[in-house]
């Protein structure tokens, strides 16, 4: 064998297992699948299933050439809100039962270790907040997130740090549900408010200690209204 002929032949054989290896990486593309059903749907999931399984005998395997992208939800995160911050005594004056909030931001893994001029410093993170002049008299208070914008809630995901709803790419539940969904989940947040049960076949929760009359039977109209809707 010449030389020439040995060394386009070890060529060859070197370059073969990187185009082999280029043959094998395919584009992974991510497929949107739009239904007007809740996710722990009975009928939802046998289609999803149908759906993956035509995929899979039309060469489809998901985590080579395909892959399912999913926004998270607001409800799925740890969410604290700049009114239980105030009821709790970090920004303006507390409420006479702060101890109920600063307890409800424990539970969120809320710790702060000082607090003073705005600036809440937790033992990860420092957040600002703002003191906003209200136009009927009196003041607001505000987060104001690392992109700038003022809020009045933050989110913290996966252990991140706590960021509002448009720096964490985040939507809500009611988006992504069908009509009667967004209403059973509005007959849940209810409930959830007062105090109650989630199931609304449950009785109507009794009004909270300090809320006005009027507000609980707004609150009690919007459920009736949103629970007939869903039974249609």
């Amino acid at each position: 064998m010449r030389r020439r002929e040995f060394i386009a032949l070890l060529g060859g054989a070197t370059a073969w297992p990187f185009a082999a290896r280029a043959q094998q990486i395919e584009r992974v593309r991510r497929i949107a699948v739009l239904l007007s059903a809740a996710a722990d749907d009975t009928i939802f999931q046998t289609r999803i299933g149908a759906f993956l399984q035509a995929l899979a005998l039309l060469g489809w395997t998901i985590g080579r050439n395909w892959a399912v992208a999913r926004r998270r939800t607001v409800e799925e995160t740890w969410t604290i809100d700049i009114g239980t911050l105030r009821r709790a005594g970090y920004v303006g004056e507390p409420a006479p039962n702060w101890w109920k909030s600063g307890d409800k931001l424990c539970v969120l893994g809320f710790w702060p270790k000082t607090w003073r001029d705005g600036w809440i410093e937790l033992p990860y993170q420092t957040l600002q907040t703002e003191q906003v002049p209200s136009r009927f008299g009196g003041e607001r208070f505000y987060f104001r997130c690392d992109c700038g914008r003022r809020v009045e809630k933050l989110h913290n995901t996966r252990g991140k740090p706590w960021r509002c709803r448009h720096c964490s790419d985040l939507t809500y539940a009611t988006r992504q549900a069908s009509a009667r969904e967004r209403e059973r989940i509005k007959t849940q947040k209810i409930r959830e408010r007062l105090g109650g049960s989630l199931y609304f076949g449950d009785e109507f929760p009794a009004k909270p200690k300090g809320m006005h009359w009027k507000r609980y039977r707004r609150l009690w109209t919007e459920h009736e209204d949103a629970k007939n809707y869903f039974w249609q």
